[in-house]
């Protein structure tokens, strides 16, 4: 296909719209790198401080609690990124209904979509079961038990 044909497929206004949803996705996923960044870093200063004084387990078990929330938190962003994306390709495949208007589209980004309960707890367990969050902190969590089971 011809790239000026590409080009003239939408609208200066569809093109804004397609760049706040690559905004806001590209934001979901650095939020998601600053909560391993985050896990990173307070775990390495928590086990370094505390090293020289004998790591108390209950130290060890704040931190298995801070691993989970901040898993947690990071599935709630990769769901939110996937729900993103949905959304962008549905509106790129022209999926979008004809009764929103482009106004509709830039205050909502269409997040309001009528889907079932179902679904969308599908979609979570999806972001819960993935490979980019449970390796990464069901590591740390491993190696905090056996810090935890060695002490």
């Amino acid at each position: 296909m011809d790239n000026n044909t590409d080009k003239n497929k939408f609208s200066e206004e569809q093109r804004h719209y397609i760049e706040l949803l690559q905004d806001v996705i590209n934001r979901m996923a650095g939020n998601s790198a600053n909560c391993k960044t985050w896990l990173l870093t307070i775990v390495a200063a928590v086990i370094t401080f505390t090293a020289t004084k004998d790591l108390p387990k209950v130290v060890l078990l704040m931190l298995m609690g801070i691993d989970v929330l901040f898993y947690l938190l990071d599935v709630f962003y990769l769901y939110l990124e996937r729900k993103f994306r949905l959304i962008e390709r549905k509106f790129v495949a022209g999926q979008t209904p004809n009764k929103i208007t482009m106004e509709d589209l830039l205050y909502s980004f269409g997040v309001k979509e009528e889907v079932s309960c179902c679904e969308k707890v599908s979609n979570y367990f999806k972001a819960v079961i993935s490979f980019s969050t449970w390796p990464f902190y069901g590591g740390i969590l491993v190696i905090l038990l056996v810090f935890y089971y060695c002490l």
